[in-house]
């Protein structure tokens, strides 16, 4: 071992090798957060094509179909959020730095539905109800 790390004391070799797995664990969740994360359902079918929506609001099915998807949006928004688990993250000797990252974290999330819920489609649902 002493061939490969050189010189280096057993402080500095500790010291390297958690930052080096803080920082596989950011790149990790960052790239999930790119790839995986929450994506809300977009709404498709005649159903959801709103040409005129204060008339289509009047027809029960067409009012029914957006609350259905509209009540979806709301249960996997609170279960994404609601997973705040940091024991996944957190370590005895955290410090401040995985608290920001913790908040970070949770910022994107948030990020990630708000642009979600900006697009066309989705503000179509939310209008018509």
């Amino acid at each position: 071992n002493k061939v490969v790390w050189g010189a280096a004391s057993d402080a500095h070799r500790t010291e390297f090798t958690v930052s080096v797995d803080s920082f596989s664990k950011n790149v990790r969740e960052n790239v999930r957060s790119l790839g995986g994360g929450l994506e809300l359902r977009q709404p498709s079918g005649a159903l959801y094509v709103l040409d005129d929506p204060q008339q289509q609001a009047s027809d029960p099915r067409i009012a029914q179909a957006h609350l259905e998807l509209l009540e979806e949006w709301c249960t996997s928004i609170e279960g994404y959020l609601g997973d705040t688990d940091r024991t996944k993250w957190e370590t005895p000797d955290s410090g401040p730095d995985s608290e920001l990252e913790y908040w970070r974290r949770r910022m994107q999330r948030l990020t990630s539905i708000t642009d979600q819920l900006k697009t066309k489609r989705c503000k179509q649902v939310i209008v018509l109800l």
